[in-house]
Order: C-alpha cells, then sequence, then structure tokens
C-alpha cells in the first residue's frame, strides 16, 4: 500500500474530500479486495494484533507455535 494503513483509515472514515475518496478507490483496487477485507479485520482485531498477524505469515505459522512452546505461554496469551 503506497498510501499506508493510516492514511487510507483516515481517509475512509474521516475525509469528505472528493478527490481523496477516488484516490482511496484506486489504492482498493491496486491492493486488491481481499487486502480491503484484511484492512476492516485490522479495525475489529486492532493493530498490534495485525503487526503479530503480518509477523505470523512473514516467519511462518509453525514457528510461532514453536516459539511459544519455548516461552510456555500458550498461543492465546500470545496473541
Amino acid at each position: 500500500m503506497k498510501i499506508g494503513f493510516k492514511k487510507n483509515f483516515i481517509a475512509l472514515y474521516s475525509s469528505e474530500s472528493m478527490v481523496q475518496k477516488i484516490l482511496l478507490l484506486c489504492e482498493i483496487v491496486k491492493v486488491g479486495f481481499k487486502k480491503i477485507l484484511l484492512l476492516c479485520t485490522i479495525v475489529k482485531i486492532g493493530f498490534k494484533k495485525f503487526l503479530l498477524l503480518c509477523a505470523v505469515v512473514k516467519i511462518g505459522f509453525k514457528k510461532i507455535l514453536l516459539l511459544c512452546a519455548v516461552v510456555k505461554v500458550g498461543f492465546k496469551k500470545f496473541l
């Protein structure tokens, strides 16, 4: 995302400017509908958990579970 999450979020919820909404629409087309649905999910689960989700995707889910086992906190507490 070129504009970035915060600016997308602000443009989506607080902007009445047609130009910004058009730019946001272009951004939506670029990143695709699945990522927009993910953006909606971010709002629901919170940004910190989303960043964690990105980390999980990058290093792999099995490694996260292994990390939890090593730390002995359990996956729910890790989230």
